[in-house]
């Protein structure tokens, strides 16, 4: 895999970390 490519789908995974982790505070908020 290319280095760009790499780069990608570390920001994607992270990306999807960051709104689970909104989404877990929203929820614990809304308790």
């Amino acid at each position: 895999m290319s280095a760009e490519g790499m780069l990608w789908m570390n920001g994607k995974s992270h990306l999807a970390e960051s709104i689970a982790v909104k989404k877990a505070k929203t929820t614990n908020q809304d308790w």
